[in-house]
């Protein structure tokens, strides 16, 4: 009767502890999506910051003073 009572005790411990893994997986398989969607995040904002600097970069310097200018007190309207 004992052994009976061992046997459903061991089975029960046995399918929690599987679940406990298959939450485990599935946690860190989030953590790797989330990981790669800040990857590629950060990826796209490297590729503007460079396009960024490469125009600033071509820009003249008279240019370069135009838009500073106008980013600092924008142009009057007339009124």
């Amino acid at each position: 009767m004992l052994t009976k009572l061992y046997g459903y005790i061991a089975g029960l411990g046995a399918i929690i502890i599987a679940a406990l893994a298959a939450l485990g997986l599935a946690k860190r398989a989030g953590k790797k999506e989330e990981q790669a969607a800040e990857t590629a995040k950060s990826l796209e904002q490297a590729k503007e910051s460079n396009a960024i600097d490469t125009e600033v970069h071509n820009l003249s310097q008279s240019d370069l003073d135009d838009r500073l200018r106008l980013a600092r007190r924008p142009p009057s309207n007339g009124v």
